[in-house]
């Protein structure tokens, strides 16, 4: 289309884009106006990759990770603590991969053992904590050749949630005995601004804390209780809670108001969830 052109289009039709026949660039603004019940207009993300010319970071984590078993059967030897991987409670009890995306200082500390087979586990408890504080120093990139230097820490962003926080705080812990367990998640990131460069107003992205909690009772290692109904047998129930403080950024402008593609609704539709969950094998 020409330059200056405005395209209006029904976005429910069937629609398409076509390959790049050069290497300029052109900006153009995109507007959409949709019922508020359709989520996918408020949830949909675009999972291209992002590839960057060249990209600097000089960052320090540091902190603990501590885990101890309890009640092991004779012989089995008593718990360890201390060091990443040292073990820790099942996830959910049954080896599950985390869901919760988590970690914004760098990749998450320790780890839950897992792989325990069907919902069961070993026969004594464990416990696990671990606490890391993750500073950036530097974080910059560059796009493309011939583009200016991009500092994620001074004012450039590269999304819609503001620049790199320049320090963040991982938490992780959970208890686990005889198929009750307990888990919780935390991560917290300081506020970050984005420049508007003069252009526009600066964005000023307010500090994120989020919680969340986790607990499951595998029935496998509850003899008693599968005796008493033998339905529960391979079965488990999950109870979940994810941000637990339903924090939802604050973003706000120069002139202490929050901009409208910036509003609670569309930075996070689901803010606190609450999840029930019960699975059998048969």
């Amino acid at each position: 289309a020409p330059a200056g052109s405005a395209i209006i289009c029904n976005s429910s039709m069937w629609h398409s884009g076509t390959k790049k026949q050069d290497n300029t660039y052109r900006r153009m603004l995109h507007l959409t106006y949709t019922r508020r019940d359709l989520p996918q207009q408020l949830v949909q993300i675009d999972q291209r990759p992002v590839n960057f010319l060249a990209s600097k970071s000089q960052q320090l984590r540091w902190g603990f990770n501590f885990g101890r078993e309890f009640g092991q059967p004779a012989g089995r030897g008593g718990g360890q603590g201390g060091g990443a991987g040292s073990g820790g409670p099942p996830r959910d009890g049954a080896g599950e991969p985390r869901r919760e995306g988590a970690g914004r200082g760098g990749g998450r500390p320790g780890g839950f053992g897992g792989g325990m087979g069907r919902f069961g586990g070993g026969q004594g408890g464990r416990w696990s904590v671990s606490l890391f504080h993750t500073v950036k120093f530097e974080d910059e990139i560059v796009t493309a050749a011939g583009l200016p230097v991009l500092d994620l820490l001074g004012g450039d962003a590269t999304g819609q949630t503001g620049g790199s926080a320049r320090h963040a705080f991982d938490l992780e812990g959970g208890w686990f005995h005889k198929g009750v367990g307990f888990r919780i998640t935390g991560a917290h990131q300081t506020a970050t601004t984005v420049s508007g460069g003069g252009l526009s107003q600066d964005l000023r992205f307010s500090d994120l804390t989020t919680l969340n909690l986790r607990f499951f009772l595998n029935f496998e290692q509850r003899p008693k209780t599968v005796k008493a109904m033998p339905f529960l047998k391979g079965s488990r129930i999950a109870f979940r809670v994810n941000n637990l403080f339903n924090d939802i950024q604050d973003v706000r402008d120069s002139s202490g108001l929050v901009p409208l593609r910036y509003q609670r609704g569309f930075l996070d539709p689901l803010g606190r969830t609450v999840e029930i969950s019960f699975r059998k094998i048969f």
